[in-house]
């Protein structure tokens, strides 16, 4: 996704929640930043052979759990903007995982085991679910005979026919982030997060 898309689906989830306008730029510069910093796999919940997708998913679980628990350490030490631009990264591994895999191409009863994974922070085994394979050393982004391809089957941009399903997934997802990292501070810390003015 293009870094006005990681935007859109942010604000729409931050704004519903009553995020400051500050706290969103906060959150959407550093959720944009990750894709102008050097690239790691987990980042995007991208696959880089060798690794398969289940050990690729549990690389990317096992930085988001790293980033939540760093969150709710900032957040709880009063370093407010240090616990939104975290927040901006989380979500941009929520979004890109949408759109980085086929869990929208994947039946209902599938989606509900990869969200309650996500959610759970769970290393459990997704038999069904796939993750672009990615090689940012080539010129087309995909690893030579992958069978599931970053630059045939991403679904970043409106080319896509599966884009709009990418973003509600993401959009839905995110939501139930925010409400992770809300369950995980007190009330104080929560409204210090959201009230940020800069």
């Amino acid at each position: 996704m293009d870094g006005k898309v990681h935007e859109e689906i942010s604000e729409r989830v931050l704004t519903r929640d009553g995020f400051s306008a500050a706290a969103i730029t906060i959150i959407n510069n550093s959720n944009t930043h990750q894709d102008d910093i050097p690239y790691e796999a987990w980042y995007h919940f991208d696959r880089v052979p060798p690794a398969n997708d289940s050990e690729a998913f549990d690389s990317a679980i096992g930085y988001f759990r790293t980033e939540l628990g760093r969150v709710t350490q900032a957040a709880q030490a009063g370093e407010t903007k240090r616990a939104l631009e975290g927040i901006g990264r989380l979500l941009h591994a929520i979004q890109d995982f949408c759109s980085h895999s086929n869990f929208v191409e994947l039946p209902d009863v599938s989606q509900q085991e990869i969200r309650s994974c996500l959610l759970n922070l769970s290393h459990a085994a997704v038999t069904r679910l796939k993750l672009t394979g990615y090689d940012p050393r080539t010129p087309s982004e995909s690893p030579p005979r992958d069978s599931y391809p970053h630059s045939l089957c991403n679904k970043d941009g409106p080319n896509s026919r599966l884009h709009e399903q990418a973003k509600l997934a993401a959009v839905s997802i995110c939501s139930d982030v925010i409400a992770m990292i809300r369950g995980k501070v007190s009330a104080d810390e929560w409204g210090a997060l959201k009230t940020y003015s800069g």
